[in-house]
């Protein structure tokens, strides 16, 4: 049957019912166009791995359309003036990207906001017709340090040198740089080279430290830092530096005890926090405000628990956490220094294998 050969009722019910399907089409294809929300629990060296497009941009605009509507999310639309490319490739210096933030709270306080005019590490994937943030509990990570003109170093490198906290010593915010620390710097490069980019090699390194940065440092790694005793009394900079090498040295006198009365419990706890690279580093630091060495006792369960079925999983654990170059690399560097007999070269510990 030809549609003209139709009663005028019968092609007005199947017109009304192309419309319907016109109608439910378009809305199906604008709800998958439509990103997921994608709040991850994971450091930014997991960031960095599941992104094909990760860049150092300027942010030009915010757009927010979805702030008044229903929903627990919005999504965001930011327009990106890209300053370099550090991995994958783009057609564009201004391309529009995406994210979700959570709905609620004060605008600029939750932490994925973008704020308009910052600069940072966009980890993204091909989208249309905007780019997409990997990972929406971290939109970006911003950057306070010199921006790099050329890619000369390994993103890992790149992007931990120029993300590092500075210029919050004095409130609060150096608190919540700790945790910026963790959950960037250290995946991105191992502990050791993390702390030698924050306050140099040791704690007896001689150049010049920024508040902030000895703060943190101090902080993340619970270390003796030799510059805290040199802080201005600026802001409350000097009482803050005395409260956190208080609250240290306590921590390291009881640590100090618990590794020289149970050695191998010690180190499995240890790995497991700090990945074996930044258990090195702890083991180092302990050492070298103690004064004195291990026992060949001592020595003996430490490489006895390095054997052990346990010790992998810890070891995984920590890997997790961390840098798997400068864990591979640490863990070459205990099984080196067990062997020998565990001589007392603290400094080597806590200097990094792998150079940041």
């Amino acid at each position: 049957m030809r549609p003209t050969d139709l009663h005028p009722k019968q092609m007005m019910r199947r017109s009304r019912v192309a419309i319907l399907l016109i109608v439910l089409v378009a809305s199906s294809c604008q709800r998958a166009s439509r990103p997921v929300p994608q709040f991850l629990d994971e450091s930014a060296k997991q960031d960095l791995d599941r992104a094909n497009i990760v860049v150092l941009a300027k942010v030009n605009g915010v757009s927010d359309r979805d702030r008044h509507q229903e929903g627990k999310y919005r999504l965001i639309e930011l327009a990106l003036d890209v300053q370099l490319v550090i991995k994958g490739d783009l057609d564009s210096r201004t391309p529009c990207a995406r994210y979700y933030a959570l709905k609620g709270g004060f605008v600029g306080h939750l932490p994925v906001w973008v704020e308009p005019g910052s600069t940072g590490i966009f980890f993204l994937t091909n989208s249309s017709p905007c780019l997409r943030a990997v990972n929406d509990n971290r939109a970006y990570v911003r950057t306070f340090g010199t921006l790099p003109t050329a890619r000369q170093r390994s993103a890992e490198k790149l992007i931990a040198g120029v993300t590092l906290p500075q210029g919050c010593a004095g409130n609060s915010y150096v608190y919540n740089a700790q945790q910026d620390v963790w959950a960037v710097t250290i995946p991105l490069v191992g502990s050791r080279a993390a702390r030698k980019l924050m306050v140099g090699a040791d704690s007896d390194n001689s150049r010049s430290v920024e508040p902030c940065s000895c703060l943190v440092a101090a902080l993340v790694w619970k270390l003796p830092e030799s510059c805290l005793t040199s802080l201005t009394p600026r802001d409350g900079i000097r009482e803050q530096a005395h409260e956190i090498r208080n609250s240290n040295d306590a921590l390291n006198f009881r640590e100090e005890q618990e590794l020289r009365d149970n050695p191998a419990a010690w180190l499995e706890t240890t790995v497991e926090a700090w990945g074996m690279d930044g258990a090195l580093l702890r083991l180092g630091g302990l050492m070298s405000s103690s004064g004195s060495g291990l026992s060949q006792g001592a020595c003996s369960a430490l490489r006895a628990r390095r054997e052990s079925s346990s010790f992998g999983a810890s070891l995984k654990g920590g890997r997790d956490r961390s840098n798997a170059t400068a864990e591979s690399a640490a863990l070459g560097q205990f099984d080196q220094w067990t062997n020998a007999g565990c001589q007392p070269n603290w400094q080597v510990m806590e200097g990094p294998v792998i150079d940041p």
